[in-house]
């Protein structure tokens, strides 16, 4: 057999190594299977887990007027931060991966990738529902923004509810 460039010695194809991941929830419906899908791979990879969720326009707006109608953005980001480390401690089975916790606000796919970049990580993991293809008019897809746009490999996790 011929021996191509980045191939194992047994032939094999090389298996990618990940130091950092990065798993993007939105607390929507199927969130938690991608986050777990996400720490397994870290575990199993030894690598670290960065999760970010983004406030986008929506979710600010809503947490305003749901707490306080004048609250400064970084009050809003600093409520989404501890609703996410109480979210990720009653999903996650352990300690085992050193966890980093992020909250970002914007627009989710370009919040995505920057922190992807900030943050130097490998792999990007990301949950996906199924939409009518009216609702992937309307609202777009950020998947699919991530996906076309990232510079490291991106696993969406699909979603059936």
């Amino acid at each position: 057999m011929r021996k191509v460039a980045g191939m194992a010695d047994d032939g094999a194809p090389p298996v990618a190594s990940f130091k950092r991941i990065l798993a993007a929830v939105d607390h929507g419906p199927g969130w938690e299977q991608g986050l777990l899908t996400a720490h397994r791979l870290a575990f199993d990879l030894g690598a670290d887990l960065v999760v970010l969720h983004v406030v986008t326009q929506d979710e600010e707006e809503a947490t305003k007027a749901a707490f306080a109608p004048e609250a400064p953005l970084d009050k809003v980001i600093q409520t989404a931060r501890q609703e996410l480390v109480r979210s990720m401690a009653g999903v996650l089975p352990d300690d085992s991966v050193a966890v980093l916790a992020r909250v970002r606000a914007g627009e989710a796919a370009t919040e995505i990738l920057q922190c992807a970049v900030d943050r130097e990580c490998d792999l990007i993991v990301i949950t996906t529902r199924n939409r009518s293809r009216v609702g992937k008019l309307v609202f777009g897809s950020e998947t699919q923004s991530v996906v076309l746009q990232a510079g490291q490999p991106v696993l969406s996790v699909r979603y059936e509810g």
